[in-house]
């Protein structure tokens, strides 16, 4: 290790100290609260690794729903879509394949026809019919969470009972990967009209049992599932909320847990080299990014969010918060999005950012930085320290994840630390975090301007894929200009598991993890 990185971990240390703590008092106090402490579709006695079929799962803090319209969380559905289906999904190498519709062709760029199996059933007994797919996807257009990823659907029409057409107020070419968002999951119409999310309807590999809220989600096999290639080895599948990354480690070696889905970079070498364990890896379609309010003092100035681009050591960000495993970015998207631009404006530079803040009239002076317990808090200390040797005295805020969404969600912050896993198309990615339609949901940044409104709405409406390129190549353009966010890096996704069993298919670059594809040796 050279001298350089030991300055740079004994200084973050030294200031974790200072801000970590109440965090920390707010992450158990989370823990236990909630409308409900326990929610139960019917009782469960089997206390989770207690039975050999069970596949037991350690996750780094509880989902917030059971509702998949109801949240736009990764670790959420780690849960919602092994309860309910989508008309499509992608494989692993992120290509949109179907999972309900049988069959499905554009009857015009505005018109979209599918036809879903026959026979699926809900967990219920019920069987899907096209109303129920019509009532979820447009249900879905109201939802403010995931309304995004179908805002151009105007209608849903019904065609018979498994055929349907969904119609685009323009030429939508993202339509069908939007598609397989979780929030487009497809939920009974008798669910939806009853409006009662306590529990879930779905039709997924899973029926939901219980939810006990801060301890773990129990899940049983569903035995009528429509995907016989994809029926699960297990008879339950048990999520337990484990927040300390070594906790998880230690009880994936001790054989409490089977699987443990973000593996601290830490206890990577510990467990690559242990033989009963492997290694479940793949870089993430993901960023991670400190996104500055501009509707906050001092980000509200142009300059000092570009003079924070050239402050922050994107490397020693990395090297902290993930022991290097992943990619420094260079521009607002991971480099497989279309449209990308490589950005080279904004080499680390120190000296540059001073001069950037005397020239926007920053005197020396305080912000604070919001961070939530999410593993890569600990890249917080390191901005910090960077932020300092700039004449900015930054103090790091550590949440608990509900209160820092509903933080970012209010915009009373000034920068905050988030992560975005993206599809590979890039208006999901655009039309959440830098149109003005997002504002006051995944929009941290609040970031409303008129002509980058226009280039996205522009880049979604376009059919041809050269003609899509360059309107992307404008809008990453644009956005590094503007420097709404500092991008920071892609990590690489890594999971620990146990060696009895096979993980191919499992996990792809989105983090989906399709646990029901977990395969005993």
């Amino acid at each position: 290790m050279n001298i350089k990185k030991i300055i740079i971990l004994i200084l973050v240390f030294s200031l974790t100290v200072f801000t970590a703590c109440g965090g920390q008092d707010t992450v158990q106090e989370a823990d236990n609260e909630g409308p409900e402490d326990v929610v139960e579709a019917e009782k469960d006695t089997s206390n989770g690794k207690d039975e050999d079929d069970t596949l037991t799962v350690a996750i780094e803090m509880d989902i917030t729903a059971l509702d998949p319209a109801g949240h736009n969380e990764t670790i959420t559905a780690y849960v919602t879509n092994m309860i309910t289906s989508r008309l499509f999904t992608y494989d692993e190498d992120m290509n949109t394949i179907p999972q309900l519709a049988e069959e499905w062709e554009y009857l015009s760029d505005t018109e979209l026809k599918i036809k879903i199996f026959e026979g699926v059933k809900f967990h219920d007994g019920s069987e899907m019919k096209a109303e129920d797919v019509k009532a979820s996807i447009e249900r879905a257009t109201q939802m403010p969470k995931v309304s995004y990823v179908v805002n151009q659907v105007e209608k849903v029409d019904v065609i018979d009972d498994y055929t349907v057409v969904i119609n685009t107020k323009v030429p939508f070419a993202p339509l069908m990967g939007n598609l397989v968002h979780p929030g487009c999951s497809i939920l009974s119409k008798k669910q939806i009209d009853s409006g009662n999310f306590e529990t879930i309807n779905g039709s997924g590999p899973y029926k939901f049992v219980s939810w006990q809220s801060g301890n773990e989600i129990v899940l049983e096999k569903f035995d009528d599932y429509f995907d016989k290639d994809g029926v699960s080895d297990f008879e339950k599948l048990v999520y337990r909320v484990i927040p300390e990354g070594s906790s998880r480690t230690i009880g994936l070696e001790a054989g409490d847990v089977d699987l443990v889905v973000s593996l601290d970079t830490n206890d990577y070498n510990r467990v690559n080299e242990n033989s009963d364990l492997v290694i479940i890896e793949k870089l993430a379609n993901h960023i991670w990014y400190l996104a500055m309010n501009v509707e906050k003092e001092p980000f509200d100035n142009k300059l000092v969010r570009q003079a924070m681009n050239y402050a922050i050591n994107k490397e020693d960000v990395l090297e902290v918060a993930q022991n290097g495993l992943g990619r420094t970015l260079n521009s607002i998207t991971p480099d497989e999005i279309l449209g990308h631009v490589k950005n080279t404006t904004y080499e680390y530079n120190p000296e540059k950012a001073k001069q950037l803040l005397e020239q926007a009239g920053y005197k020396e002076g305080e912000l604070e930085i919001t961070i939530n317990s999410y593993g890569d808090e600990k890249g917080g200390p390191v901005i910090q320290a960077n932020l300092l040797d700039i004449g900015i005295d930054a103090k790091v805020n550590n949440m608990d994840r509900g209160a820092f969404l509903d933080l970012n969600n209010s915009g009373n912050f000034q920068c905050s630390l988030n992560g975005w896993t993206t599809s590979p198309d890039p208006d999901r990615f655009f039309a959440s975090l830098i149109h003005s339609a997002g504002v006051g949901t995944n929009n941290v940044a609040r970031y409303a301007n008129p002509e980058m409104d226009a280039l996205v709405r522009k880049g979604s409406s376009t059919i041809d894929e050269a003609e899509r390129e360059v309107i992307y190549n404008q809008v990453h353009e644009l956005a590094m200009e503007d420097a709404i966010w500092v991008p920071l890096y892609s990590k690489v996704l890594v999971m620990g598991g146990s060696a009895d069993y096979t993980y191919d298919g499992v996990l792809d670059p989105m983090w989906n993890v399709n646990f029901n594809l977990v395969r005993k040796k």
